[in-house]
C-alpha cells in the first residue's frame, strides 16, 4: 500500500493538483482511463502464487 500512496503522492505533486480536487480526479481519470473496472475476489491461496 505504501508504494501506491507514493505514486499517488507524486502524481498529485508534480501536477500541483490537492488530492480530492475535481482537477486531480480529472488526473487520475485521465492517467487510467484504460484500466478494467472490476472486481477480483482474491482467494486463500494468492500467496503462494505471489512468492512463485
Amino acid at each position: 500500500m505504501g508504494m501506491l500512496n507514493n505514486f499517488f503522492n507524486k502524481a498529485v505533486k508534480e501536477n500541483m493538483y490537492p488530492f480530492g480536487s475535481k482537477e486531480c480526479g480529472n488526473f487520475l481519470r485521465e492517467v487510467y482511463k484504460d484500466s478494467i473496472d472490476d472486481t477480483i475476489i482474491l482467494t486463500e491461496g494468492i500467496n503462494y502464487k505471489l512468492i512463485i
